[in-house]
């Protein structure tokens, strides 16, 4: 259709991959070399559960290489109306949603880690123990090779804990 034949155009998908008259299960075969083999391998049993009319849909999102960039669709497959043996698939571009959901995702281990910290601050008066749930924390939110705390004192920046990745260093002035 003309919507497969502008995304073969345009972005490398479609109709650059697979033509009208091939055959959809060896294209998905194909794309298994270069893309996750599990996600051909689900497409392939969902569209034959469909054909065989075991289930009225087949839903599945899925991540593939479309021109150099990773990008993520939803391809819905149900049977074509009055025929037996034949579907109708749509693949939809969900790039954005999907992008949307691991910055969400990613804001909230931000946020607990955030609360976490405030909390075990709030809780203890030692620097050191303050000092150490800031560098876990921090760790977590962002994951450095290297973390250090400084604590500023006029116009003098006093190191007051370091942590990396392979192993935990604190100092305390």
């Amino acid at each position: 259709n003309d919507a497969w034949q502008r995304c073969g155009r345009k972005e490398g998908c479609g109709s650059a991959v697979l033509a009208e008259g091939d055959n959809y299960f060896h294209a998905c075969r194909d794309r298994s070399r270069t893309d996750d083999p599990r996600t051909a391998g689900a497409s392939i049993k969902g569209i034959h559960r469909v054909i065989r009319g075991e289930t009225k849909e087949f839903e599945l999102e899925y991540e593939c290489s479309v021109a150099g960039r990773r990008r993520w669709f939803l391809m819905r497959v149900t049977p074509l109306r009055g025929d037996t043996g034949r579907v109708v698939m749509s693949q939809t571009d969900i790039s954005e949603k999907k992008q949307t959901e691991t910055a969400l995702i990613e804001k909230k281990e931000q946020l607990s880690a955030l609360n976490i910290m405030g909390r075990k601050i709030s809780a203890s008066l030692s620097l050191e123990d303050v000092t150490n749930a800031i560098l876990e924390q921090v760790q977590k939110i962002i994951e450095p090779d290297f973390a250090l705390l400084f604590l500023r004192e006029n116009q003098t920046l006093n190191l007051i804990g370091q942590r990396s990745i392979s192993k935990r260093i604190n100092r305390h002035n």
